[in-house]
């Protein structure tokens, strides 16, 4: 893994993208990262980790509603 994927924090290309793909897709780059899908509707606590990113979706169409972002 090289410097430059170890230190990124956020995903924007992946909005849009189906949230197993988009999950794939961040551990490939980040393995060392807790991914935790979530949907869009769902609440979560406030407190912010810099081992987890939130992949927020759309229930209905599977796909990512907001970057991904470590936090």
């Amino acid at each position: 893994m090289t410097d430059s994927q170890h230190s990124r924090t956020e995903w924007p290309e992946l909005v849009g993208v189906d949230i197993d793909e988009a999950v794939s897709k961040i551990l490939s780059e980040r393995e060392d990262l807790q991914v935790q899908p979530v949907p869009a509707t769902y609440a979560v606590t406030a407190d912010y980790r810099t081992d987890r990113v939130r992949v927020r979706f759309d229930e209905a169409t599977r796909t990512v509603s907001r970057t991904p972002c470590i936090g």
